[in-house]
């Protein structure tokens, strides 16, 4: 049995370690993640399982968590387990539907406007104060107590007034059937949730009433809801990670700052026609512009840009193509309405390496996710960084392990991987692969080891976290919508953003490294972006290099493990 339970965004996670150092330091028994979660479990079942076994859940809120479905889902298994709550909000921020619908009966600490620090005693007092005294959180609703006496009589009432509410909501199902049912279809299509677009719509005005490419983007001029902007997620994803937290964070900041109406859609699956099928829901729903922020869209893009020629498209990482491998390239198709977005990778990946390599480390380790173009030049990026910081130190006898694992999901697989690297001397591992780069953070705390984030800046994940290999996606993100807005849409073109206009790097300033300086990182940045020497040029890419196994070297001994 654990005391308390302390749910949190990884993104607050040293306000979370910070409450849960004070309070074992008191005596009170915390359940948190990673650290209680045994090395090769189910991350899922670990929380299902620690959830009952605590009294109380303590939530962390801030927007991260309050836009967290891992976090909405745990509080919601508290309540069901009758768990005191108790939420620290650190952001003067407003809860979601979600949350609610379950915190708004209950008691909030604030500390808005003070260091955790100074707060720290005090909330640690009304959990052990909760703890001795058995007492469950206050309810700001009221709780009416009736006599028995006065209960049974109104259990009597029960048995008259029931049936005769059921007989009244009969009758007037059948009067108004009518009225009812004809309008069924509108009411849902004014939902969140997906409708289905094969059935007849009477809201929409076409001769069937089947949602068609013209009448759906007609329905842009005065939809309700109105949704201008929209992004098309990953299924069941979670806007606590990474990657499409960022790009959303981008349309966040764009719409706030200029009124724009906004909406995020999340399919029930990940294929083609899941994606599809949120697509026509946006459109259907307003959507001027669909942002799709990821290579998993590349297919859906392809037949939606065609489908919907006055809507515009973004693909991120990814360029429309039909899928169809099997006489080798797909067919690539960006029409006129779709702007694809790329990053140079390798530029990223090259920073990453030199810096790992300067800072001291000789043991390397990539791991990728699936063998797509971007995290091939990551990987490449990263041996070619590593092999430019050892000309220039004269130093031989750097390895670098290398792995592809066919997923961006996080895994015991993938953990294992790690573990085993690290256990024959792998110090710092470049973890390119998605969530499954949690599995890799997850080992190295375990290992005492180092992990190098990808995509964004991933220091607040884990002190394990040395730097990240980081593309600026709200930067573009917003920048893409500034244009479209302003009638400057680059469609029909993929763009690939690099150093060159400060799209890519490192997060110096939150990285920890042990020696590699700011002024040192500032040297090697700047010589890239200048491509002195032609450095950019030299680089290799998926393009230029067809295996990892190419660039070893004298100094650099490239290991695979495919």
């Amino acid at each position: 049995m654990h005391d308390v339970f302390i749910s949190h965004s990884h993104k607050d996670k040293q306000i979370a370690d910070a409450i849960c150092h004070h309070f074992e330091q008191e005596k009170i028994k915390c359940w948190i993640a990673p650290r209680d979660i045994t090395p090769g479990a189910d991350w899922a079942v670990s929380i299902a399982r620690a959830i009952p076994e605590s009294k109380i859940l303590l939530l962390i809120f801030s927007t991260h968590s309050n836009i967290s479905k891992q976090v909405l889902r745990e509080v919601q298994l508290a309540v069901s387990n009758n768990l005191i709550i108790i939420p620290i909000r650190i952001e003067d921020i407003q809860p979601t539907d979600g949350m609610l619908y379950y915190l708004s009966t209950v008691h909030w600490i604030d500390i808005l406007n003070e260091k955790i620090e100074n707060q720290i005693n005090a909330i640690t007092d009304t959990v052990s104060n909760i703890l001795i005294s058995g007492e469950k959180q206050i309810k700001e609703r009221k709780l009416i107590l009736e006599p028995a006496s006065k209960s049974k009589r109104r259990m009597k009432w029960q048995w008259i007034i029931l049936p005769t509410l059921i007989i009244l909501t009969g009758l007037l199902l059948f009067v108004f059937k009518d009225s009812i049912f004809s309008s069924k279809a509108d009411i849902t299509n004014k939902t969140d949730q997906p409708v289905n677009t094969s059935v007849k719509d009477p809201s929409i005005s076409d001769s069937d009433g089947q949602i068609t490419n013209a009448n759906v983007e007609e329905r842009n001029t005065t939809p309700e809801p109105y949704y201008e902007i929209a992004m098309i997620t990953e299924k069941a994803f979670d806007l606590d990670k990474s990657f499409v937290f960022y790009t959303w964070e981008g349309i966040l900041d764009y719409a706030k700052e200029n009124n724009k109406t906004y909406k995020y859609y999340e399919p029930i699956s990940e294929n083609t026609d899941s994606f599809n099928y949120q697509i026509d829901l946006a459109i259907q729903n307003g959507a001027k512009i669909v942002i799709a922020p990821s290579v998993q869209f590349e297919q859906a893009l392809y037949s939606a840009q065609k489908k919907y020629p006055n809507t515009s498209f973004i693909l991120i990482d990814g360029i429309p193509n039909d899928g169809n491998y099997q006489n080798g390239e797909p067919s690539y198709d960006i029409a006129g309405n779709c702007y694809s977005i790329l990053f140079a990778e390798e530029q990223a990946g090259f920073l990453a390496g030199y810096a790992a390599v300067k800072d001291g480390y000789k043991n390397l380790g990539f791991i990728g996710g699936m063998k797509v173009p971007a995290v091939k030049r990551f990987g490449y990026g990263f041996i070619a960084g590593a092999e430019y910081a050892s000309a220039s130190m004269d130093i031989e006898g750097v390895e670098i392990k290398y792995s592809y694992i066919g997923s961006f999901e996080e895994s015991t697989e993938t953990q294992s991987l790690a573990d085993s690297w690290y256990s024959t001397g792998t110090e710092v591992i470049f973890a390119a692969a998605g969530d499954a780069g949690y599995s890799v953070i997850a080992s190295a705390e375990n290992n005492n080891a180092k992990v190098i984030g990808v995509d964004t800046d991933q220091s607040i994940i884990s002190e394990t976290v040395i730097t990240s290999a980081k593309k600026e996606l709200s930067l573009a993100v917003n920048r893409a919508l500034d244009n479209y807005f302003n009638g400057n849409f680059e469609g029909g073109i993929s763009d690939t953003l690099s150093i060159s206009d400060d799209f890519i790097g490192l997060p110096i300033e939150n990285s920890r490294f042990k020696t590699f300086s700011k002024e040192a990182y500032l040297i090697i940045y700047n010589t890239l972006k200048l491509n002195e020497e032609g450095i950019l040029d030299n680089i290799p890419t998926e393009e230029t290099v067809s295996s990892a196994i190419e660039l070893s070297s004298n100094r650099i001994e490239v290991l695979l493990y495919d």
